[in-house]
């Protein structure tokens, strides 16, 4: 009898830290950044102003928003994994991350000068 060989099927990638996921959620914001088109429709759906929402894009809720928003848009998602370089699950991890970590009492630590192609995420440069 001919051994079946099953397809390889890409793992969640469990046992993410918080750092780590929160990484992945701010290299999101930068995505969405410098998708126009895609901010207006994500500062639509959670009803903020630009302005508004500028004022702390590293806050805990708004990068879980983020990553949310992302989740939800199949073709944001895959866009978003490939240009980052990260599996779709990692995405995934990484929101369930973020939720333990925000129930738990873990305080995601600020980074400052995260630098991304085109500017500085934090400084609107």
């Amino acid at each position: 009898m001919p051994e079946v060989k099953t397809p390889h099927v890409a793992r969640p990638a469990r046992g993410l830290n918080p750092d780590y996921a929160r990484n992945i959620a701010v290299r999101a914001v930068g995505f969405l950044a410098n998708d126009l088109a895609r901010l207006d429709r994500f500062l639509a759906r959670v009803g903020a102003p630009q302005v508004e929402f500028w004022r702390r894009p590293d806050a805990a809720n708004q990068l879980a928003s983020v990553l949310d928003f992302l989740i939800a848009d199949e073709s944001a998602l895959l866009d978003f994994s490939r240009a980052a370089d990260i599996t779709v699950e990692t995405v995934y991890e990484a929101r369930r991350v973020l939720a333990m970590s925000s129930r738990s009492g873990y305080t995601i630590p600020r980074k400052q000068n995260l630098d991304y192609p085109g500017g500085n995420v934090f400084s609107g440069q």
